[in-house]
């Protein structure tokens, strides 16, 4: 039992972990990406919706 490792060594290890993490390796889509497609694509359809409005 001495070989393994108690839960303060394993949680030290953790946090001072020298391998990459995973938002190094991955990069993730910048905000104004993701943040400004819903408010363009709810504004064209409601573009689309007042022209199909105005022209009926």
């Amino acid at each position: 039992m001495s070989s393994d490792k108690g839960q303060i060594e394993t949680l030290k290890d953790a946090v001072i972990d020298e391998d990459k993490k995973l938002g190094e390796e991955v990069p993730g889509a910048p905000f104004a990406v993701v943040g400004l497609t819903y408010p363009v694509v709810l504004a064209i359809v409601l573009m689309a919706f007042a022209l199909f409005y105005w022209l009926t």
